[in-house]
Parts: structure tokens; C-alpha cells; sequence
């Protein structure tokens, strides 16, 4: 779920209506409490828009920048800082 949280966060505008579809199509329950997730997810609950954080630290591997940026953004946003 970590990766499709930072997909969310990277492209709210195709992810948003993926987790849409699949909360109404499955019964999807939470994998530690067996509780049942909402089937209903109203966008305005989730970004509109791409996060600049994200998107720099995701940035800092993609385009293998120094160590220094990806642990300086990384780290602050509590996300890995190595592949």
C-alpha cells in the first residue's frame, strides 16, 4: 500500500479513481483489524494535486542526484533514502 500511497500523491489525477474502482468492485478489508474499508471514497478525501515533496524525492532517485539530496528530502519526509 506504500507504493500505491506515493503513486497517489505523485498522480492524484489516474490514481484516485484507481483506488475508487477498486474499493467499490472489492471487498477489500484492512489487513490488520479485518475491518472493511469504505466502499465509498468521495475524491475530495484524497489530493487534487501533484505533491512537490514527492515528486523531488522521487526525482533525487530517477535522476540519480547526490546522496546528500535524496537523504535531505527523504529523510524528511520519513521515506527510504537508498534503493
Amino acid at each position: 500500500m506504500r507504493w500505491e500511497s506515493i503513486e497517489i500523491l505523485l498522480g492524484p489525477e489516474a490514481h484516485v479513481p484507481f483506488l475508487q474502482f477498486a474499493l467499490w468492485h472489492w471487498n477489500l478489508v484492512h489487513p490488520d483489524t479485518g475491518v472493511d474499508f469504505p466502499v465509498i471514497l468521495p475524491a475530495a478525501c484524497l489530493p487534487l494535486e501533484m505533491d512537490e515533496e514527492v515528486h523531488q524525492w522521487r526525482e533525487a532517485f530517477a535522476l540519480d542526484q547526490p546522496e546528500v539530496q535524496r537523504q535531505s528530502v527523504g529523510t524528511r519526509l520519513g521515506w527510504p533514502t537508498e534503493l
